[in-house]
Parts: structure tokens; C-alpha cells; sequence
């Protein structure tokens, strides 16, 4: 099998897991599965579906290392963050954490 018959075999193989109403070894007996590979399986796809937050703290207080030349004359994608809602456009260097909280306070404001 290659990767998409074997991502689209997992898929279906967890979908009818999830509508199993046995026990696990009696799912991987009727289905032929290891269950190893199906609790690996199942992680993978709990990993895959996780989301990555990120705090940011929203007091308005300055970043000390804003007005540093380095960063000022430094950016690149590594180093900013891109807003885009629709048309609009809005480029913030990483290290500036008073120019990127008052544009999400904004953000929030508006929804």
C-alpha cells in the first residue's frame, strides 16, 4: 500500500472504531488489526488534530528589545507576523509586542 491507500485505510479502519460499541481487542479480533498499530494510529491522528495555542500577554506594556537596530533593520518571515483579513494587510515585527497587541485588541474589538 502507499501512503494515501494507507492514511485512507487508518481513516476508515478509526471511523468504524469509533462506532464500535466492543472492546478494543475484540474491534482488532473482528478487523483483523494489531492493536498496537491502532492505538498508534489513533494518537497520530489526536496529534495531527491538536491545535497550538499561544499566549500573548495584551497589557500594552513595551518590549525592551523593540528599539534595538538589530531587530529594527531585521525583518524578514522569520521574524514578523502577518495579519490578513480580506484585503487588508498588516505586517508586525515579532520583537514589537505594543504594535501587535493594540492590532489585536482592535481585531477583538471589531468581532
Amino acid at each position: 500500500m502507499n501512503q494515501i491507500e494507507t492514511n485512507e485505510y487508518w481513516k476508515d479502519i478509526l471511523e468504524k472504531f469509533s462506532k464500535y460499541e466492543g472492546t478494543i481487542s475484540g474491534f482488532c479480533r473482528e478487523y483483523d488489526v494489531n492493536i498496537h498499530r491502532l492505538y498508534y494510529q489513533r494518537k497520530k491522528l489526536r496529534k495531527k488534530n491538536e491545535s497550538i495555542f499561544h499566549a500573548i500577554n495584551l497589557n500594552g506594556r513595551k518590549n525592551k528589545i523593540e528599539n534595538s537596530p538589530d531587530v529594527k533593520n531585521n525583518l524578514n518571515p522569520s521574524n514578523e507576523i502577518r495579519i490578513e483579513i480580506g484585503k487588508a494587510k498588516k505586517y508586525i515585527s515579532n520583537s514589537d509586542e505594543l504594535s501587535l497587541s493594540n492590532a489585536l485588541k482592535e481585531i477583538v474589538r471589531s468581532c
